[in-house]
């Protein structure tokens, strides 16, 4: 149904020189080589739609694996975390470039796929260890173990060859190792072999020589700065390109977080209903006030502090739900405000964010969890029915809008291709279309580049070799 679209167009094979190519000189990472090398003919064929539908639905499949440590179960419970999870997905991420562009598909829907499918073992492991249950539940022989560290190395290889913002998992595995020591916990041998294959491709990709002189061509244009720029930086200059980086993510999603945790607090801490309605309302009202004056680095430092209190406080109390759900939203904001760090050296388009919407599903679906287990209470148990059909009436009705759009942006395509057999038929090879055909009334739709009026300009020549055109315009 999507019709392929910019970087996909007009390849008619497979081309591994090309992956070469990008390898040395645009992209370094590993899905942009698929793509070059296969990916963008193979989207040229109907099978493409099917193989990565499997691997957008595997993304959220493994997504809910890592956050629960388990299969999805059936249920209703399940099905209100994965009509969430489709909910943000559609509002929040670059759903067209990451799902249907095959660029971006093999940029970053198949990178996260590869890279959940990674981080899923230290989930089991960590699951069972911090529940201190066996971790080891027999001795293994010498080949389970030989084979295991090697698969890992191999996997974390490819993973950490995916995304440059692949640091900010460095860091969290380097913390695992810390917690690891000061728990004495032992750690089995595919747990280091996965993380220095992790780190190795992660070095492969940040030192390729197609990202440097890509990062060469924008640091050209003012967009990039490298380690050593930031570090002749004076102080003054530092803070004013972290809050720059800060500035241009949107933190309602975390307003919203912190406010929810405030009243869930105030209503479980004090007995008495006024004192509960007093600290609610006297938090909402601190929170908003400085959400709406404080510069993004302070309100999320804000959300981190006040989240960890709440759940220093909870844990005190003997509130363990509760203790569970502020560290979550702790751990979660730090999570983000990593990320966010992580883009120090260039900003990231909206199709290189999905990170950003799977930590905000993380949040989502801790809350649908807390009012799970607080359905003893009969509030509690309203709020969740209420939750539940209402992400799953949006999540279809939403749904069925977005294919809607799908298909009439594929119409459109036939349409505009018609007109251009028109055109050629009457001997035009200079043909001019209109905009409606790049048009979605869906916001999220595209994400790529689109051909404009400049008949030079990139990927307009792209799309008059694509359909045997001197010019390709559109105005």
């Amino acid at each position: 149904m999507f019709p392929v679209q910019s970087d996909d167009l007009g390849h008619t094979g497979t081309n591994f020189q090309a992956a070469i190519s990008s390898y040395m000189g645009w992209n370094g990472r590993i899905g942009d080589m698929a793509r070059v090398w296969f990916g963008s003919y193979l989207a040229t064929m109907s099978i493409f739609s099917f193989i990565n539908a499997f691997v957008g639905v595997g993304v959220l499949y493994l997504f809910f694996v890592l956050l629960f440590g388990r299969l999805p179960k059936g249920g209703i419970e399940s099905a209100t975390i994965f009509a969430g999870m489709v909910v943000l997905i559609l509002f929040d991420s670059a759903f067209g470039a990451i799902f249907y562009w095959a660029a971006g598909s093999f940029n970053y829907l198949w990178a996260y796929f590869v890279i959940l499918l990674w981080l899923l073992p230290y989930r089991i492991f960590w699951g069972r260890a911090l529940a201190q249950t066996n971790t080891q539940r027999e001795k293994e022989s010498f080949l389970t173990q030989a084979l295991k560290s090697l698969g890992m190395l191999f996997l974390g290889i490819v993973a950490g060859w995916a995304s440059e913002l692949n640091a900010v998992i460095i860091i969290v595995l380097l913390a695992s190792l810390v917690i690891a020591w000061r728990k004495q916990i032992r750690l089995p041998l595919w747990y280091f072999t996965g993380g220095l294959g992790f780190l190795a491709g992660f070095l492969v990709l940040y030192f390729s020589p197609g990202s440097a002189k890509r990062a060469a061509l924008f640091r050209g244009w003012g967009a990039y700065f490298t380690l050593k720029d930031l570090w002749d930086m004076s102080f003054s200059q530092k803070i004013e390109r972290i809050k720059f980086i800060f500035s241009k993510v949107d933190n309602t999603y975390f307003d919203i977080t912190l406010c929810v945790s405030v009243a869930i607090y105030a209503f479980t801490r004090f007995c008495k209903i006024l004192v509960s309605l007093c600290v609610a309302v006297a938090g909402l009202a601190v929170i908003n006030v400085i959400f709406t004056y404080a510069h993004s680095v302070l309100f999320l430092s804000f959300c981190v502090i006040v989240s960890f209190l709440l759940y220093v406080d909870s844990k005190k109390a003997g509130l363990r739900d509760e203790a569970k759900f502020f560290l979550i939203v702790t751990l979660a904001t730090l999570l983000y405000m990593l990320y966010i760090s992580a883009t120090i050296q260039i900003l990231i388009p909206h199709r290189a964010q999905l990170h950003y919407t799977l930590i905000k599903i993380a949040l989502l679906a801790s809350f649908l969890v807390y009012l799970r287990a607080k359905c003893e209470c009969k509030i509690m148990q309203y709020l969740y029915k209420i939750a539940s059909a209402a992400l799953l009436l949006v999540a279809f009705v939403y749904g069925a809008y977005v294919a809607k759009e799908c298909y009439s942006m594929h119409n459109k395509w036939q349409q505009m291709v018609g007109f251009i057999e028109g055109q050629k038929a009457l001997g035009n090879k200079n043909v001019v279309v209109s905009p409606k055909y790049f048009q979605s009334n869906c916001k999220y739709y595209t994400g790529w580049q689109n051909p404009d009026s400049n008949p030079t300009s990139w990927p307009n020549p792209t799309y008059a070799k694509y359909f045997g055109l001197d010019s390709f315009v559109v105005k």
